[in-house]
């Protein structure tokens, strides 16, 4: 269990990081960040129809550190691509810290999802929330799509 979810979740988890901004700078980061999450929603659900073994723990979990780490690197690529050159590092910060909020509630939601319907279910809860998720934000990437993009300030030459 230490190791699945320590060092080797950590490896997979950067290895999704490398793969997710392999694809960021190929497709367009909010499809990609998008996709990711449709997968890491199937990866819950498989998990939850899996047997619950020790071989099936290991490999899904390390699989979602993959998927995981594949949809930071695509939020990272759109926090980026949002924030432009004003006051970057101050407002990548504020969005990180933003938007590690989700990642406290849904500790809070699986813990209550796990109590009530045991742990294929709150996989299975797990699942139905970021599909609803997934519906949101591509609801707002839609509406934005079209608005025109913040003026960047360039670089003082020097």
């Amino acid at each position: 269990m230490a190791l699945v979810n320590g060092a080797l979740g950590g490896v997979a988890s950067l290895i999704g990081c490398l793969v997710g901004g392999y694809f960021c700078d190929r497709l367009d980061r909010k499809n990609a960040y998008i996709f990711f999450g449709v997968l890491q929603a199937l990866c819950a659900v498989a998990m939850g129809l899996a047997p619950q073994t020790q071989s099936m723990f290991i490999v899904f979990t390390l699989a979602y550190a993959i998927l995981t780490g594949m949809a930071y690197a695509s939020y990272s690529a759109i926090a980026l691509e949002a924030v432009g050159l004003n006051a970057a590092a101050t407002q990548y910060n504020a969005y990180a810290s933003l938007a590690n909020l989700p990642v406290l509630y849904m500790g809070l939601v699986d813990g209550w999802a796990y109590t009530r319907f045991g742990p294929s279910g709150m996989l299975y809860v797990e699942a139905l929330i970021a599909m609803a998720a997934i519906v949101v934000f591509f609801a707002a990437s839609t509406v934005t799509k079209g608005l025109p993009s913040r003026p960047v300030k360039s670089a003082p030459a020097g």
